[in-house]
């Protein structure tokens, strides 16, 4: 019984841990916050849903547009 309990709880382990790798793969930058308007700190995403843009550290995020430049 014990077999078989830890089996069953070794293939969900792996299945929800291959599922987590997937989402990254598709969704790289999910885990970042949004950016301020002006100059940023560290990477974040500036702008609107539709337009917008992973900014670096020391970059000026334009949330309007949706841009960030050097």
């Amino acid at each position: 019984m014990l077999k078989i309990c830890g089996a069953t709880l070794l293939a969900i382990v792996l299945s929800v841990g291959i599922a987590q790798a997937r989402m990254m793969v598709a969704h790289p930058h999910k885990h970042l916050g949004a950016c301020a308007d002006g100059m940023t700190k560290a990477a974040c995403i500036c702008g609107a849903k539709g337009h917008s843009q992973v900014c670096k550290a020391g970059q000026w995020c334009h949330g309007f547009e949706g841009a960030c430049r050097a």
